[in-house]
């Protein structure tokens, strides 16, 4: 993986403090503590090791370990880390939504339709307890739910040219939309449309 990042351009001596014009956070996990672990917080961070951690998706790419942790892609606390953008001061959070939680058919057997149910559950509500954390502090969410057309395994690399021009699409939609509700509620829109006290 560190080849391929690398291959394709991250430099490996590249900091978070090097980067210009943009914060960026990035999540993993720490599978010995079952938290979350923020990358970007020290300038100091190599975008490299974050990306490592961030990619390392048990079975098919193996934890990173690295001072007592053992890290993996944040994605398996949680798919919409909204928390880690609040916690880092985010006042307005555009969050896409890669999960694919398509309903099971409820007379669905077997292991494979059990283990789909309960991930679209947990997913769900760990979603749902992001976004509460985003309302608690009155923090406006605008969520793009990228979904495919058709179920894709996540192991799946193939698609992933179509993949990302599909969400791209969705995204820019969503914008569009987002800045035609923009110009229809004039100045204030952001907080009247979520309802965010002054």
């Amino acid at each position: 993986m560190r080849s391929y990042f690398i291959a394709h351009g991250l430099a490996p001596e590249l900091r978070f403090g090097d980067l210009q014009g943009v914060r960026l956070i990035i999540v993993a996990a720490d599978l010995n503590c079952g938290c979350p672990v923020l990358y970007g917080t020290d300038p100091q961070h190599l975008v490299l090791d974050a990306v490592l951690a961030s990619a390392a998706l048990p079975p098919w790419v193996p934890p990173i370990e690295r001072d007592g942790q053992l890290l993996i892609d944040g994605g398996l606390i949680s798919n919409l880390p909204v928390e880690p953008a609040v916690t880092q001061g985010a006042t307005e959070i555009i969050a896409l939504d890669l999960a694919d939680q398509r309903e099971i058919p409820a007379e669905a057997r077997g292991w494979l339709p059990l283990l789909s149910k309960l991930r679209n559950m947990a997913e769900r509500r760990q979603t749902e307890l992001e976004l509460e954390v985003a309302a608690a502090r009155s923090v406006p969410v605008r969520r793009v739910e990228l979904q495919c057309v058709s179920p894709v395994a996540v192991w799946d690399f193939e698609r992933a040219d179509e993949l990302i021009s599909r969400g791209y699409e969705i995204t820019r939609r969503s914008i569009d939309s987002w800045q035609r509700e923009r110009r229809a509620l004039g100045p204030g829109w952001l907080r009247r449309l979520f309802k965010v006290p002054n």
